[in-house]
């Protein structure tokens, strides 16, 4: 199964340390992952559903938003799926 991730706003400190917990977390998994970032104000936009960036959207659905979700907790997520 393909796990496509979307990260949202990416470009500031929070965004920074979710894609950095992603990468962590994703080392473990041997699967084939698409990862889309998004940082242009445009494209955030068409998200309505996103309030707060940085924003973590997997399979169309938005895991988290507002904050940097730790590793582990990514990687427990990430299992699941």
């Amino acid at each position: 199964m393909i796990i496509e991730i979307k990260l949202i706003g990416t470009n500031n400190t929070d965004g920074i340390k979710l894609r950095n917990n992603l990468k962590t977390a994703m080392q473990s998994l041997k699967n084939n992952t698409k990862i889309q970032e998004i940082n242009d104000t445009a494209s955030i936009l068409e998200y309505n559903n996103i309030k707060y960036t940085p924003a973590l959207i997997i399979n169309g659905v938005i895991i988290t938003q507002g904050k940097a979700m730790p590793s582990i907790d990514l990687e427990k997520f990430l299992s699941l799926i």
